[in-house]
């Protein structure tokens, strides 16, 4: 069998030559002792098992506001280096929805790596699709979804724009879908087509992997932490402060594998919605903020409980406030719960209660009133809705109860044309595009809000404000920011989390 070879050096003073005399004796012996293997015919030198790196490989997109949604069912992920050896980052079918987090990131799996310098990679996508939203010649809101059941190899592109470096105990991969390059429809506009079964489209998934340090970069703030990450506590620990989430599936892909996030409390760990740890119970759904660790966990910051007894949650934006009744139409990106998830669902909310994320802790110092209510609420808004189980029609939900609905932070692109100063704040101007929800869907007919200029925004900065982006905004060019959109009596206005490079219309 073979031996395990452990040398000890002496280095006391006293005897040393005969030590060292008998420690030569004793290191041959060792030696031929650790090149036989037991057998008769002798053996093999045991090799030393390669050095290896924990990697989170989370996913993020950078889009402008053409698209509503991009889906896509990553089957696996791989490295190469330059001699051509392989590794895997990821191995099992799972529908993502890119677009939600757009310049952000999202925790996907967790690997152990062999070391190296790897060039090039390859990524395989089973079924992918993506949907706009439009107000058609009639003035009715319409909804083009394009699909490929299956996306050929050819199809998509993967690109590391510099070598990844797979060194150290533990780091981050970002694997970020390029938008406005994996996706083209000439009927995702205004004037589309009543047909759209005819439209020319393509879907060519476009890539690029970038290395994350695990150390406080730049880099590390926006990729490795998590921010309002949805799911329901599948188990929890209260004694310990430990559980895990199971992750909602992507709308467009009800038979999407549910996935498991571990997460962690600690005694810095602010909660909402509930009064301690304790109230936390399997079932619940609820959102996070926190920092990925290297073993793929959460250490969470935040937990928020928007309604202890939801049975169906929903997230996405507003898409229509009808002045006729109390409702509010939604399209959900991302939805768990008790009933199936349509592409568009109405909520009652006569009696619903309006919340604020609390991600942003600078709200009391804005200097404006940031409300969010049934009164200001308007499409374009992104949100979170707890209800219970719906009214059904022929086995299709179509109403339910909104117990309750949490502004959530956003992503907005569009282009400076502006800056001021208010307080203690930077104040940007920014132009929106025009397929971006604000504007598109701000004329519809019948609606209960309306906004003086839907494709405005005036973007707040202040010192809470983290520059991901690599030079400060400008006049006349790109932006994106990220943060919390309130409707200030007809005007748009952001109080910004987080500044991101921004992408050419």
């Amino acid at each position: 069998m073979d031996r395990e070879c452990v040398v000890f050096t002496a280095t006391t003073r006293a005897g040393r030559r005969l030590v060292c005399s008998a420690a030569a004796l004793l290191l041959l012996a060792l030696v031929n002792a650790c090149s036989s293997s037991g057998g008769a015919g002798g053996g093999t030198p045991t090799p030393f098992p390669p050095a290896t790196t924990k990697v989170n490989l989370v996913f993020s997109s950078d889009a402008n506001d053409q698209l509503a949604a991009f889906t896509a069912q990553i089957q696996s992920v791989t490295l190469a280096d330059a001699s051509g050896k392989t590794v895997t980052l990821y191995e099992n079918p799972l529908s993502l929805e890119f677009m939600h987090l757009n310049g952000l990131g999202g925790p996907l799996a967790t690997a152990t790596v062999e070391r190296g310098t790897y060039t090039s990679a390859t990524v395989s996508v089973g079924a992918t699709s993506f949907s706009c939203d439009f107000i058609d010649a009639s003035g009715g809101l319409r909804n083009a979804t394009f699909a490929y059941g299956y996306t050929p190899a050819g199809s998509v592109t993967v690109t590391l724009p510099q070598p990844i470096s797979v060194d150290g105990d533990a780091m981050g991969i970002a694997l970020r879908l390029l938008v406005s390059q994996s996706a083209t429809a000439s009927s995702c506009t205004a004037n589309a087509p009543t047909e759209l079964g005819i439209t020319a489209f393509s879907i060519t998934p476009t890539f690029e992997l970038t290395a994350v340090p695990a150390t406080a970069t730049l880099a590390t703030e926006q990729y490795l932490s998590v921010r309002e990450y949805s799911g329901k506590i599948e188990v929890f620990d209260a004694a310990v402060g430990t559980g895990q989430l199971e992750i909602p599936a992507a709308v467009q892909e009800l038979s999407n594998p549910s996935t498991q996030l571990p997460f962690t409390l600690g005694t810095d760990t602010v909660l909402q919605g509930v009064a301690n740890t304790a109230a936390l119970a399997p079932g619940m759904f609820v959102t996070l903020d926190g920092v990925l660790q290297a073993n793929g966990s959460v250490r969470s910051t935040r937990i928020a409980v928007a309604d202890p007894l939801a049975l169906n949650v929903r997230r996405g934006p507003v898409i229509l406030v009808p002045s006729s009744v109390p409702t509010v139409e939604m399209q959900p990106v991302q939805g768990q719960g008790a009933d199936l998830i349509a592409v568009a669902e109405t909520f009652d909310v006569a009696n619903a209660s309006f919340h604020i994320s609390g991600e942003l802790s600078n709200l009391t110092e804005l200097p404006f009133m940031p409300l969010f209510t049934a009164a200001t609420v308007v499409p374009g808004q992104n949100i979170y809705v707890s209800a219970p189980r719906y009214l059904t029609n022929a086995g299709q939900p179509y109403l339910a109860t909104a117990t309750t609905i949490t502004l959530m932070p956003q992503t907005i692109d569009g282009i400076v044309y502006g800056v001021t100063s208010s307080g203690n704040f930077t104040v940007y101007s920014i132009e929106l595009g025009p397929q971006d929800l604000f504007a598109s869907m701000a004329v519809q007919q019948g609606q209960t809000t309306l906004i003086a200029q839907p494709s405005q925004v005036q973007v707040y900065v202040d010192s809470n404000t983290q520059k991901f982006a690599t030079a400060a905004p400008v006049v006349g060019a790109p932006a994106r920011f990220y943060g919390l959109v309130f409707n200030d009596d007809g005007v748009l206005r952001m109080d910004a989390a987080a500044i991101l490079d921004g992408l050419a219309p």
